[in-house]
């Protein structure tokens, strides 16, 4: 009678488990987004080692001063304080833009200066 009881345990939490473990889904949560760009990225941006050039981030806009202009922006967020920028248009995942946000005041950029201040 105990062991009977064992087994029918041990299949009731095995089953239990295999059902658990099929119902678990895969979530994305770094997707790009076609939203405006995160308010606190946005505003002018000043290079430190030149400050006669800069960067402004706009809603849906990243304007390099002296250098070009990347257009309907989608971004997603890498953690840490990381964010990447890419053209909609452009869908490659080889080609973005990464930008490391410290503060109000300090972030970096691949771009051409690099450190930018506000």
């Amino acid at each position: 009678m105990k062991l009977k009881k064992y087994v029918l345990g041990g299949i009731a939490i095995l089953s239990l488990g295999v059902s658990f473990q099929f119902n678990q889904t895969n979530a994305q949560a770094s997707s790009w987004h076609s939203s405006s760009i995160p308010a606190h990225l946005r505003g002018y941006w000043r290079a430190k080692q030149n400050q006669s050039t800069g960067v402004h981030i706009y809603r849906h806009t990243i304007h390099y001063l002296g250098s070009g202009t990347l257009r309907h922006v989608q971004w997603k967020y890498a953690g840490n304080h990381y964010y990447k920028f890419r053209d909609a248009y452009d869908t490659s995942e080889d080609f973005s833009y990464t930008l490391h946000y410290y503060d109000h005041h300090r972030m970096t950029m691949n771009s051409f200066w690099h450190y930018y201040i506000r």
